[in-house]
């Protein structure tokens, strides 16, 4: 297993256990009774003992379940780990979703700023969009220093971020710097929380200059005066060498306190650019509008 294949596989089991822990308390907040486990429907996928609904709550017909009798051992092993497979690759949309009863039924609207009345993020009438400023500092380590524009505007579920990056490092001729615009769709949410994801444009420059794909993933947790965000950025560059992609990491967890318009937030930063890991405590000041 190669470095970044390494870090990758870090970086991914980090966010899958803040994932969880999200879930959780997205379940709290609804009142959610907790789903079967995944060991528990291989379990009756593998006895055959069948039950008329997923760990979903989805409808398993007759056909479904005699065709699945139909075949042969080894067909239904196979059958049943790319299910399993299916779930674990789909649940950070799907879970969110379900947990929260996010049908798209109701929309939310936002406030002048957060928390201006209500306990939560969104209320049910107000405005529909919003926008937000957040300069940062980043402290590496003593010869380097990383600073942050982050920006975003939002329009009911659609969001557009761009962002711009430098970090300055002592007795090198160029700083390390990257510009990122992603558009992320809340996919799931309600008053207190929301889930997004999202594609996006990355250029960034370390020894040379580079153009990559960003594909982001974000939970917000709010809960006046308080919110606390997760975040994970991946970007693939290099998609026209010859050789294989390469990636770069950007891993965030922050926590912030609300006062009117104005948000004050720490936190800690694990981001990888090129072959530079820039790991370190963060600084936020916010402005929503």
């Amino acid at each position: 297993m190669n470095f970044e294949t390494k870090m990758l596989f870090k970086f991914f089991s980090l966010i899958f256990l803040l994932f969880l822990n999200s879930l959780i308390y997205a379940q709290n907040v609804n009142e959610q009774t907790s789903q079967d486990s995944v060991d528990v429907q291989k379990k009756q996928i593998q006895n055959q003992d069948f039950i008329n609904k997923d760990i979903f709550g989805n409808p398993i017909s007759e056909k479904e379940v005699k065709d699945f009798n139909d075949k042969d051992r080894e067909e239904q092993k196979e059958e049943a780990e790319s299910y399993i497979f299916g779930i674990i690759f789909a649940s950070p949309i799907y879970l969110p979703i379900k947990l929260l009863e996010d049908d798209y039924s109701e929309t939310f609207y936002y406030q002048k700023y957060p928390f201006e009345e209500g306990d939560g993020f969104t209320e049910f009438d107000g405005k529909s969009w919003m926008g937000n400023l957040t300069l940062s500092s980043q402290y590496v380590n003593k010869n380097i220093v990383g600073y942050k524009v982050n920006s975003s505007l939002s329009f009911l579920r659609f969001t557009f971020e761009p962002s711009y990056s430098s970090y300055s490092i002592q007795n090198e001729e160029e700083d390390i710097s990257t510009f990122n615009t992603t558009i992320l769709f809340t996919f799931s949410q309600n008053q207190f929380i929301n889930f997004k994801t999202g594609l996006g444009y990355n250029h960034f420059v370390s020894v040379s200059k580079h153009d990559g794909i960003n594909w982001k993933y974000e939970i917000c947790l709010f809960q006046k005066p308080f919110n606390l965000n997760l975040g994970y950025n991946l970007t693939g560059y290099d998609l026209k060498s010859k050789k294989k992609v390469k990636f770069n990491n950007d891993f965030n967890l922050n926590f912030g306190y609300f006062f009117k318009r104005f948000e004050l937030k720490i936190g800690y930063r694990w981001h990888k650019i090129g072959k530079e890991k820039l790991n370190g405590p963060e600084i936020y000041n916010g402005f929503w509008f």
